[in-house]
């Protein structure tokens, strides 16, 4: 089959689908894209609501409850206890199928009554305030976070850390603070792409280094500061005089290493022991196009935070395992997963499902548990089940839903924004592809207007004690005002606390305390990363002593550094001779 162009429905621009994409959609019965990479991936992005968080009574038990669905949301939100128990019967809102009606306006009726878990937390010891998580110990306002212990502030994709603060992509790491994709790390701050580091801050592409400072692209180095070498006693007496637990002089210190690094080399993609890949932020993979931040993957592509999948495309947050699974998120412990959002374990043969658990071959279901052959939650026979699905995968293209843009929902498009149970701006999307109000609603989807609270300030930015060293307990009683004063499109609370245990780790480590809420941080760690986009260039790489001699090197690469940025950009081999 021939490479094909196609107009995306929603931007317009055109995009390529490949042979390989072809024999991929073929295998898994499914027609070919209609919206081009990116837009899929925000499509799915406005599913997920990760770290806003709101109080409301639990539709069944009548407790207060924190959950993920703003109040007065169109469905009824249970309590973990009551959306696992067994006091209701998700079957009991099942609906039949109408040939008249498109599939998709016949989902928005079941979503409109059916309950929803609040929190997608389980397994976890007081851990309440987090979400996407489990396994987890004394956390506090971790999201997609597992297997951690006394951690704050973590996510996304954060897996088995201890005593971490405002971290992300991060993994297997003790004691760190502000760092993104690094792994393996001890007493780590404000680092990324890094591996193995140790009592080191201000790295970049670092592996193997122990006490190190505003350092880049070093490998099994000791007391370096600016990628210069000092004795130990040199190091110590230096390090003491930066005094990074002085906000003054720890945002000058970052602004210095900022301007350090834009003047390194850089590899045109963070690769770890992995084949036939592009995209970034991948490890021990092979045949992985378009994907970010994957690991232990195969054949996949198009996909975001993946862990030990193969053949999936356009799938985002598969932890541990996904198999052949399409236009997903959020997929667990499950294989041949379709256009669904929260396959929670052990799914399989589903497609346009929600919170779903357990369960085998369902069609447009919501929050079933240890079921099979359902239809809009409705109970069916096998034999019932296997001619009612070939029906209505007909019927969804005789008689499609269409939006108000014009925008056309066959079988094969993953859920409209427009249902989504979340505002835009309380999703993923608003990180991603951050839009405005008008943007949003001229659309046609959805806004969550702010729950208006009395936040009571009684710290301005410029009054918290610019020295942790002179930061008093007070100041867990205090509400400080966030720098950004909700002015910056980033969910901004406006105002945030220090909890005992954060205050702990800033004096223990001497790090200034904060001037930005939580939300503004996450928004923070996000904008650190690349985009989740390619571009082709070529190797910057001009200098003697390379496999290309004196010549400029022809190297050609897919990288996520745009061409307009001030970075220098080399291939891995150019990479390799100067800094391997």
């Amino acid at each position: 089959m021939n490479q094909e162009i196609k107009q995306c429905q929603n931007c317009k621009n055109e995009f390529v689908i490949e042979p390989d994409d072809f024999l991929f959609y073929e295998k898994i019965k499914v027609p070919p894209p209609t919206w081009c990479y990116l837009c899929r991936f925000q499509r799915r992005t406005t599913y997920r609501n990760q770290i806003n968080l709101y109080s409301v009574k639990c539709g069944l038990c009548g407790k207060q409850t924190l959950t993920m669905y703003a109040p007065g949301s169109i469905f009824p939100v249970y309590c973990q206890d009551c959306w696992w128990s067994d006091k209701w019967d998700p079957l009991s809102y099942g609906k039949e199928y109408d040939f008249s009606k498109p599939f998709f306006v016949q989902y928005r009726e079941l979503l409109e009554g059916t309950p929803r878990l609040a929190l997608s937390n389980s397994k976890s010891i007081n851990s309440e305030y987090c979400n996407y998580t489990s396994n987890n110990k004394n956390c506090y306002l971790c999201f997609s976070t597992g297997g951690s212990e006394d951690c704050l502030y973590t996510g996304p994709n954060c897996i088995g850390n201890k005593s971490c603060i405002n971290v992300a992509m991060t993994g297997n790491s003790e004691q760190c603070h502000s760092v993104v994709d690094c792994g393996k790390c001890y007493g780590l701050y404000y680092a990324q792409n890094s591996e193995n580091c140790l009592n080191s801050a201000f790295l970049f592409d670092c592996r193997g280094c122990t006490d190190c400072l505003g350092c880049v692209n070093l490998r099994n180095k000791k007391y370096h500061i600016f990628n210069q070498p000092y004795t130990k006693e040199e190091y110590k007496k230096k390090l003491k005089e930066y005094n990074f637990g002085s906000y003054k002089n720890l945002v000058a210190f970052q602004k210095e290493f900022e301007s350090s690094l834009r003047s390194q080399i850089h590899r045109f993609m963070q690769s770890i022991n992995s084949v036939n890949v592009s995209g970034d932020s991948i490890i021990n993979s092979k045949n992985c196009q378009w994907c970010f931040s994957v690991n232990e993957c195969q054949d996949c592509k198009y996909s975001y935070t993946i862990s030990n999948a193969k053949n999936c495309y356009d799938s985002n947050g598969i932890y541990p395992t996904a198999e052949l699974s399409y236009e997903g998120y959020s997929i667990v412990y499950s294989s041949r997963v379709k256009f669904s959002v929260a396959s929670i374990e052990n799914c399989l043969d589903v497609e346009y499902t929600d919170s779903c658990a357990s369960v085998e071959h369902l069609f447009g279901c919501i929050s079933l548990k240890k079921a099979k052959y359902c239809i809009l939650n409705k109970q069916c026979t096998n034999e019932e089940y296997e001619v009612l699905l070939s029906r209505i995968k007909q019927q969804m293209q005789e008689i499609p839903y269409v939006d108000k843009k014009g925008r056309v929902y066959k079988y094969g498009e993953f859920f409209p924004p427009e249902f989504s149970p979340f505002g835009y701006n309380d999703t993923l999307a608003q990180e991603f592809f951050p839009k405005t109000i008008n943007e949003v609603k001229e659309q046609g989807w959805r806004w969550q207007d702010p729950v208006e609270r009395d936040l009571h300030i009684t710290i301005k930015t410029e009054e918290v004690p610019d020295d942790i060293s002179n930061t008093d307990d007070s100041i867990l009683q205090a509400t400080i005002e966030c720098a950004h004063k909700k002015q910056c499109n980033e969910a901004c609370t406006g105002a945030f606390k220090i909890v005992e245990a954060e205050l702990a780790f800033h004096r223990s480590h001497k790090l200034a305390l904060p001037r930005i809420c939580v939300k503004c941080r996450a928004f923070e760690r996000v904008r650190r990363r690349n985009p989740l986009r390619l571009w082709h260039r070529n190797c910057m790489c001009d200098g003697e002593g390379h496999s290309h001699g004196t010549e400029k090197c022809p190297n050609e690469f897919e990288t996520s550094y745009a061409p307009d940025r001030p970075e220098i950009i080399y291939c891995e081999q150019c990479y390799n001779s100067e800094i391997v």
